[in-house]
């Protein structure tokens, strides 16, 4: 990074992600380790304090006059607004930092390095932001852009934040059987169930509960349970994959979930449940990845560069 257009200076310690590699080579190829023990420094940007992190970076820019700062604090700017699922700021901050980089000045600012990446992450947050106006889920680029955040946002949560974990993995697993349920030309909220298909599905549900067909009562709108066994009654070759003794153990957390965990709040499903609902959303998430151009993209930060 020169500015001023004259390198003055050599850099003699290359970035983290380069020392990183390196580093594991050398272990591994060297000294034959199997394993590593990693030490938390608690810096802002890499434990995820996004907010905190614009905020120093700002203010960095004021007591150093130097405005590269500036831009990190764009990039955490868009990784806050993210995670708090603010998509539209997320998206606003995105494009003010790649226009930012764009700019002569700014060609050798190291986070041009990774513009690629960025460019991509932006692009996730575009497509979000098309399918939460819409609402259609044949912007499949979109529900997966957002059901892998919640993915994301869920796995962070689970030790510090049960609820929010649960209420993550529920809500991208949700997203993602709607998803597929459109495919089919269907809505959760209004099915259109003929009486052949109201009948099959009161036999596949009894069979997950272990009741009778006649002790099952479908509600107007499909629940995730309801998707679950409407899709796999329809053939949906991901569902279909599941062995009925997996269903049955996630039946109990998928039919209570609108009860217990949205309305009350109190009645948190256990980390294993919550853990189930993840695994299911990740293996729908996979089949999805595969069938839109996105690729395999995440919200993780990326390497400042420093």
């Amino acid at each position: 990074y020169y500015p001023s257009g004259s390198r003055n200076y050599l850099r003699v310690v290359a970035s983290d992600d380069f020392q990183g590699k390196v580093g594991a080579d050398f272990l591994k190829n060297d000294l034959g380790a199997t394993s590593v023990f990693i030490l938390d420094d608690k810096e802002l940007y890499g434990k995820g304090e996004f907010g905190q992190a614009a905020a120093y970076f700002r203010g960095m820019v004021g007591r150093t006059g130097n405005q590269a700062y500036a831009l990190y604090a764009l990039l955490a700017e868009m990784y806050r607004a993210w995670r708090a699922l603010d998509f539209g700021e997320a998206l606003k901050a995105g494009r003010k930092l790649l226009g930012q980089l764009s700019q002569n000045v700014w060609l050798n600012h190291p986070l041009n390095a990774r513009r690629e990446a960025l460019e991509a992450q932006v692009a996730l947050l575009e497509a979000v932001g098309r399918f939460l106006k819409a609402r259609d889920f044949a912007l499949k680029e979109g529900v997966y852009g957002l059901a892998r955040t919640l993915l994301h946002l869920a796995q962070e949560a689970k030790e510090e934040a049960a609820v929010l974990a649960a209420l993550y993995a529920y809500r991208a697993l949700e997203l993602l059987l709607q998803e597929r349920l459109a495919l089919l030309g269907r809505r959760a909220e209004a099915p259109g169930l003929s009486p052949e298909e109201a009948e099959a599905l009161r036999k596949a549900l009894a069979e997950l509960l272990g009741v009778s067909p006649e002790e099952v009562r479908l509600p107007a709108k499909l629940g995730l349970l309801d998707l679950l066994a409407f899709l796999r009654l329809k053939g949906d070759e991901a569902l279909g994959r599941l062995s009925l003794a997996e269903l049955r153990g996630l039946a109990g957390a998928l039919k209570g979930r609108n009860s217990a965990l949205l309305v009350h709040g109190f009645d948190v499903p256990s980390p294993k449940a919550v853990e189930g609902i993840a695994r299911l959303a990740q293996g729908l998430l996979q089949d999805l990845e595969a069938r839109t151009a996105l690729g395999p993209l995440s919200p993780e930060p990326v390497p400042l560069g420093f």
